[in-house]
């Protein structure tokens, strides 16, 4: 062969030597990134578990809060309610006893 011919194909081996190595190292890239995006995803599955929990939390105190409100406001209104009762008794009260000074 000639020497132009051997150059050739030692040019075509040093290239293919270097394309072999680039891929040897976007496969190791690869591994990298796929390994990244395992745990991120198990990341996420972790943050996505929690966000659950937390909502549930917030559901139960959004109930428990209402049902404080309710506690709150329910005696409100009974106290209200004999409030005006009492009201309500007094006239009374003061409506016998006018009648009984009447009545004297």
């Amino acid at each position: 062969m000639s020497d132009k011919a051997l150059q050739l194909i030692d040019e075509i081996r040093s290239r293919s030597l270097e394309i072999k190595g680039k891929l040897d190292e976007e496969r190791q890239n690869n591994a990298v990134l796929t390994n990244a995006i395992a745990d991120l995803k198990k990341e996420l599955e972790q943050r996505e578990l929690e966000l659950s929990e937390v909502k549930t939390k917030v559901a139960e105190l959004e109930k428990e809060v209402l049902t404080a409100k309710e506690q709150v406001i329910n005696p409100v209104i009974s106290s209200e309610r004999n409030d005006e009762e009492i009201d309500e008794l007094v006239k009374e009260i003061e409506y016998c006893i006018s009648q009984l000074k009447n009545n004297k």
